[in-house]
């Protein structure tokens, strides 16, 4: 069960952290929220990783490589929630999902055929709810549809390369999720300070407001929470459950944006919300 439950712990924590951060990216860079956020959840898992004593890992690219990959994924998909509707533009960047999902079938690790209705009951969920239209009824106008949905498309891709990266890595060095988890940010760190340098903007701390920066370490604490979460999920499941499962983060983001933003979810979309949590339904029965 736990290869159940942490996943959708980490969905939990992964759709909280996009509904913040976006909010932030709508007065703040981008790469402001995510270079502020990223840094304060790396020194977190570090100091938290070197009190705990754990064992370190044996193989640390393949998190860095997916810190890098994942630093990438958060500009583009926090730009598409500040472009656009959050109820469309999460749906679409959850669909990265498919790409772990495609390299456990081709390596041979075709999940039960219960578990397998799930996944594609799950992925059909999420695909359903990025056709929706979502509507703000109050609040800012979507900006740059057209714009958020290639961000969002930018950032499936890259969340997939992540989940996959992270879940090879649990698999190959287990007992070490939180050194794993502080690899994945060394990767991503780097990633982000060559971004703010190449784009020329001003360094983030000065676009920062002191009642920014509780948000923004909150934001950081969720996201890294739901990482180690995610690869402690991986180690006890697998990779293609628990990829689908924390790829369940858009409904979190979907129901903070209807209660505090009243964005009106569409039939597509509550369809969708529904197809994904019959798919938890029967992965769990599976």
């Amino acid at each position: 069960m736990l290869g159940i439950v942490l996943p959708l712990l980490s969905s939990a924590c992964w759709g909280s952290a996009d509904f913040v951060g976006g909010m932030l990216s709508r007065r703040l860079p981008a790469l402001t929220v995510v270079a502020v956020s990223q840094l304060t959840g790396g020194i977190t898992v570090l100091l938290v990783a070197a009190a705990l004593a754990e064992p370190l890992p044996a193989q640390v690219w393949l998190p860095f490589l997916g810190g890098v990959v994942g630093a990438l994924g958060l500009v583009f998909f926090y730009s598409g929630l500040a472009a656009g509707t959050m109820s469309v533009v999460a749906p679409i960047a959850a669909c990265g999902a498919v790409l772990p999902v495609a390299y456990s079938i081709a390596v041979g690790q075709v999940p039960r055929p219960l578990v397998t209705a799930g996944l594609v009951s799950a992925l059909v969920g999420v695909v359903l709810a990025s056709l929706g239209t979502g509507v703000e009824a109050e609040g800012p106008k979507p900006r740059r549809p057209r714009r958020a949905v290639a961000a969002a498309v930018g950032a499936a891709f890259c969340f997939g390369v992540f989940l996959l990266c992270l879940g090879r890595a649990s698999a190959s060095s287990p007992h070490s999720e939180l050194w794993l988890a502080a690899a994945a940010r060394a990767g991503s760190l780097p990633t982000l300070a060559v971004l703010v340098i190449a784009s020329r903007t001003p360094p983030p701390w000065r676009s920062l407001k002191v009642r920014d920066l509780g948000p923004i370490i909150a934001v950081g604490l969720a996201d890294v929470t739901a990482n180690t979460l995610f690869l402690f999920g991986s180690s006890a499941g697998t990779l293609a459950v628990s990829s689908v499962l924390a790829s369940l983060y858009p409904i979190a983001t979907v129901l903070l944006a209807r209660l505090v933003l009243k964005e009106r979810v569409g039939r597509v979309q509550g369809a969708g919300a529904a197809l994904a949590m019959l798919g938890v339904v029967l992965v769990s029965a599976g």
